[in-house]
């Protein structure tokens, strides 16, 4: 799954998204995209086959970047760690809260799946510059792209001088992290070590820019908000949006040759056209007369087509 934005008309929990994970026996690499509902890990992984979860405390160091997890000697300070509370290890527990937007290594004793539903979020952490990141990316599961294709337009992880993708390794279940090559598909929902050469702010070929928050709010009166989509891309790209609920409490700005601006509910997939580097925007409205109740949410899909979900 990738990454979702919310796009809220009053201050509500939010619609929940299922981000679900296929989960083998061994170590497995995974990037949350939605905010638990109950974030303890007592509660996300009760029941569940695992040996171990572990985060970051803070931003890495270029030591926390570890080939083997298996290894008796790591970092292990640095990392906030999760046991089941009916293991004695529990007692070091020091991860109360399971967040969005971040990377977390899991022990599994055996194959299950996590499905983890909350609120989507699109506040991405910012890069580590000249270090490995651990980090996943907002990949379209239908269409998923290769590194190369997907990091090509930035020179902080791949050379376009030469083709080549900077470092960037996925974890395997023997808990070794491996160099992934260019041609190598992203899957939705895992964390790599990726490298960062100098300072980045790459989020994903196409991506929306937001200038407060997480998502679009429209508040207690707010009636329209313009979302600017910017193309990191040289080439022209093709953005699409689609409204997820059944509501369709959202309507978009549209130009007429014969009336001018006009509006139109969000019932199917928009497509628009951006150059090269260009930007486009969006005026969305929101359609407070077809709201049942006081609050309401509702969660909209950017794809670009061409291996982007946010």
């Amino acid at each position: 799954m990738g990454l979702i934005t919310m796009f809220r008309p009053q201050d509500a929990a939010g619609q929940s998204v299922t981000q679900t994970f296929n989960l083998r026996a061994g170590w497995n690499s995974i990037w949350l995209e939605v905010a638990p509902a109950d974030p303890r890990p007592a509660v996300l992984f009760a029941g569940r086959p695992i040996e171990s979860v572990w985060t970051f405390r803070g931003r890495p160091s270029a030591a926390d970047f570890i080939q083997n997890v298996n290894e008796p000697v790591w970092n292990r300070e640095r990392w906030l760690v999760f046991v089941p509370t009916n293991k004695v290890e529990a007692l070091n527990n020091d991860l109360y809260g399971v967040q969005v937007n971040r990377a977390y290594l899991i022990n599994a004793t055996a194959p299950f799946t996590l499905s983890v539903a909350g609120r989507p979020s699109l506040r991405i952490p910012g890069w580590e510059p000249d270090n490995f990141n651990l980090r996943g990316f907002p990949v379209d599961p239908a269409r998923p792209p290769t590194f190369q294709n997907f990091f090509r337009n930035s020179s902080a992880h791949f050379d376009a001088s030469l083709q080549r993708l900077e470092r960037f390794f996925r974890l395997n279940a023997s808990g070794v992290w491996s160099q992934v090559s260019g041609a190598e598909v992203i899957q939705p929902g895992e964390a790599y070590w990726a490298f960062s050469r100098g300072a980045s702010d790459f989020i994903a070929p196409i991506v929306p820019d937001l200038l407060v928050g997480d998502g679009l709010d429209f508040g207690q009166a707010t009636e329209r908000i313009s979302l600017e989509i910017r193309n990191g891309s040289t080439s022209p790209a093709t953005a699409e949006v689609r409204d997820l609920s059944s509501a369709k409490l959202l309507s978009t700005a549209y130009f007429s040759p014969s009336n001018g601006v006009e509006w139109a509910v969000l019932t199917n997939t928009r497509r628009q056209s951006i150059a090269g580097s260009g930007r486009i925007r969006w005026d969305f409205g929101i359609r407070r007369a077809a709201m049942t109740g006081s609050n309401h949410a509702t969660t909209v899909e950017l794809t670009d087509g061409a291996g982007t979900r946010i």
